[in-house]
């Protein structure tokens, strides 16, 4: 008996299903390429690129905020807070992806071959 056969099929994010003897990556247009982007996709670089843009974009609106509260510019108070809260949020998570990428470089470098 073949345990593989008794498996759900194999869908891509567009709900078609997949061939389950061709690369399922190949088939969603995700294989890697030579130059480190995916086929179909954004490059890993863009991709953080991205996340940085736009956790600085909290931390800018979280400035603003708090500037418009000490300048008396019509901004409240729970607004000031809230932007901060944001960004204090999205520093908390880019904190905790950095150190599991370390933590997983570490693992990799430390694996005996």
């Amino acid at each position: 008996m073949n345990p593989i056969s008794n498996l759900p099929p194999i869908v891509d994010s567009t709900g078609s299903l997949i061939d389950p003897q061709s690369n399922p990556l190949a088939a969603a247009g995700s294989l890697p390429q030579a130059n480190g982007s995916v086929a179909g996709g954004s490059s890993f670089v863009q991709t953080l690129t991205n996340a940085i843009g736009a956790l600085s974009g909290l931390q800018q609106n979280a400035d603003t905020a708090i500037a418009g509260l000490a300048t008396n510019q019509g901004v409240d108070i729970h607004q000031a807070m809230s932007a901060m809260d944001q960004a204090s949020l999205g520093m908390n998570l880019a904190v905790q992806v950095r150190d599991k990428a370390v933590e997983s470089y570490q693992t990799l470098i430390n694996m005996q071959m």
